[in-house]
């Protein structure tokens, strides 16, 4: 996701490609915090702000 935010097209818009590079790093977060919680509910429910997260990615 860095890599492809640091091309030419993003030049500029300096806002969007920290957005979207703050957004991708938050999902993969959220799956890692989940997981390490140890329980299926909590892993649900940090699945579910990745989730949220990716929504507001596609709407960029």
């Amino acid at each position: 996701m860095i890599d492809w935010t640091d091309d030419s097209m993003f030049r500029g818009t300096g806002d969007l490609a920290d957005q979207i590079q703050r957004e991708a790093l938050s999902v993969s977060n959220n799956n890692a915090e989940g997981f390490e919680r140890g329980t299926t509910k909590e892993l649900i429910i940090f699945l579910c702000y990745a989730k949220v997260l990716l929504a507001k990615f596609a709407v960029c």
